[in-house]
């Protein structure tokens, strides 16, 4: 009896993988006749078999084998509109065969496919995998996600994301595996129109975390018009743009970041970004804002003056439909001293809105934020040990080295010719802008091929030209002051020497977190020097977090501060001349470095 039960058993596997074999082949052939210019249905007709389903059961419909092939198609991101408009139209037509009585034909083509929830007759490619309590406690515990009890499952495949299929298509299409831990948990909850408060790490994939969200409610809603003309003291002006999210943003190259990674997905939405900053022309933006916006990434100081204009001027914007808005960053916005201005703009949108927050860090500044601004029921979701204290990526492997001040420029050409090959990318951050400029020049003159220097002094035309330059791979290396290390998100950064070391360790972690991120590799190289010892204590407790080697001299200058700590006060005015103008002042003006 076992010998039999095994037998059969055998078979059923093997017919599973004769199955599966066959499914991939007819898929292929299928995208390969959709690629020719063929219909569907006529694809559908010349693979082998195509009476033969992929899902094991019988069907007699050709449609239905269409529709199924593409489906595939479309969740691999490889399927073109002209094709996807065949489908319908193949569909459209089983639907009347299956009227007229030829239901032996038809199978099941007249029965209402699956639709992405809460976006009506928005089909998804395949219906969401329901993972086990046990899969879910699984994947919670290796991603050392911490949420509370009750709170939606996590998404683990995009084939199970709740967005519009179009949606999905073109995320896959970016070239992603699977979604990131943040991704995975955040949207669940966001679909749902619940607030979130997302506790991660930089580099963790947030930004598609509370992106697709928004553009998939924005299906729902439908795309915002362009404004119409209307009478202002005697004269036609356009009348306020009208956006239904609102994305705030510390900096302007973090604006221009997320902006940029919204338009990769506003097409598949029909939906309009428009990104508004400061350093850049006011006239400019506000023709952008003339085709309509209905996602507007902004800083905070720029959108209030578009908000809430001098006596005398109509406002370009209004927030009063804004039911989805997201502060990103939540904590460096506040140490900026953006918080007027961000108490300013929300108390402008609607009381009925969604509210989403992502923060590196969780001090009271950004709790009080949160308590005021975000639903009693809002959901708290932490990523590893987000906001108890402070945490390096643990895929970047960190190096820190002692060394003196007239040696760092030696040292410094040595790493970066090491690790700059292969089409590779690596940052410097340097203390001040006079550093920042004199590296540049230098590492030119070696023959190290440097997109430019960016940092406070630098005109927003200047800098956007050399994070081109970066992005592009046409010039491998960056230098930059900390106006550059939070936030950005530049693929295949592989180093980042931190020349001069920060006045704060979170800068450090913030700087070493423009590489190993969206779950890849990377190296940081530090230069540590005896006037930096005051930080010691803090970076060895870093490095140990994150489960990196700590020199032994790091060790000793971390012991020597602990024992001098009460009499010296810790860190403080020995360093204070490095500042070079990289302060907090001036956001109470017109000129705020991060607007």
């Amino acid at each position: 009896m076992g010998v039999s039960q095994e037998a059969k058993k055998a078979k059923k596997v093997a017919r599973q993988k004769a199955a599966a074999e066959a499914n991939a082949r007819r898929a292929a052939a299928f995208k390969a006749a959709l690629a020719e210019g063929r219909d569907p249905n006529e694809a559908a007709a010349a693979v082998e078999d195509p009476n033969a389903p992929l899902d094991g059961k019988k069907r007699k419909s050709t449609e239905d084998v269409a529709h199924e092939l593409l489906a595939v198609a479309v969740a691999e991101g490889e399927q073109d509109a002209a094709a996807k408009k065949a489908a319908k139209r193949a569909a459209k037509r089983a639907k009347k065969a299956a009227a007229a009585g030829d239901g032996e034909n038809v199978s099941d083509a007249s029965v209402e496919r699956p639709t992405t929830p809460g976006v009506p007759g928005e089909p998804i490619a395949k219906a969401a995998t329901k993972l086990t309590e046990e899969e879910v406690a699984a994947y919670r515990e290796e991603h050392a996600i911490k949420v509370a009890q009750g709170t939606p499952d996590p998404i683990t495949r995009f084939d199970d994301a709740p967005f519009p299929r179009k949606l999905v298509a073109a995320l896959l299409k970016q070239g992603y595996e699977s979604p990131t831990p943040i991704q995975a948990q955040a949207w669940p909850i966001a679909v749902k129109g619940k607030d979130v408060i997302a506790i991660a790490k930089t580099g963790s994939g947030k930004t598609c975390g509370f992106l697709l969200p928004a553009l998939a409610k924005i299906v729902k809603q439908g795309a915002t018009a362009a404004p119409d003309m209307e009478m202002v003291d005697g004269r036609f002006r356009p009348a306020a743009v009208v956006p239904h999210a609102i994305v705030l943003a510390p900096t302007r190259e973090l604006a221009i970041q997320i902006g940029d990674e919204c338009a990769k997905f506003c097409p598949a939405a029909g939906a309009k970004v428009v990104t508004l900053y400061g350093g850049a022309s006011k006239g400019d933006q506000l023709r952008a804002l003339r085709s309509g916006a209905d996602v507007l990434v902004a800083t905070p100081g720029r959108l209030h003056d578009f908000l809430a204009p001098p006596p005398g001027f109509s406002a370009p914007v209004s927030a009063r439909n804004a039911s989805y808005v997201v502060l990103d960053e939540a904590d460096r916005m506040l140490d900026m001293g953006f918080e007027p201005q961000i108490k300013k703009i929300i108390k402008m949108c609607p009381t009925a809105r969604q509210t989403l927050m992502f923060t590196a860090t969780w001090p009271d500044g950004v709790r009080k934020i949160a308590d005021t601004f975000l639903q009693p029921d809002a959901a708290l979701v932490r990523i590893g040990d987000g906001g108890d204290r402070l945490t390096a990526n643990k895929s970047i492997t960190q190096t820190v080295e002692i060394v003196t001040e007239d040696q760092k420029l030696d040292r410094a050409i040595a790493v970066l010719k090491e690790n700059l090959v292969d089409g590779s990318r690596g940052i410097v951050f340097c203390g001040t802008k006079r550093r920042c400029d004199f590296i540049d020049r230098k590492m030119k003159a070696m023959g190290l091929r440097s997109a430019g220097a960016i940092h406070g002094d630098k005109d927003q035309a200047e800098r956007e030209y050399s994070l081109d330059l970066f992005r592009k791979g046409k010039a491998p290396l960056l230098v930059a002051t900390d106006v550059a290390a939070r936030g950005l998100d530049i693929p295949g950064v592989t180093v980042v020497l931190v020349y001069d070391f920060p006045l704060q360790v979170e800068d450090y972690v913030h700087r070493i977190g423009r590489t190993g991120r969206a779950g890849k590799e990377g190296k940081a190289h530090c230069f540590f020097t005896e006037e930096d010892a005051g930080a010691a204590r803090e970076l060895v407790q870093i490095l140990e977090g994150a489960e990196q080697d700590v020199p032994e001299r790091l060790r000793e200058m971390a012991d020597r501060s602990r024992k001098s700590f009460k009499g010296k006060g810790g860190r403080g005015g020995g360093r204070g001349g490095r500042g070079g103008g990289r302060g907090r002042g001036g956001f109470g003006g017109r000129g705020g470095g991060g607007r």
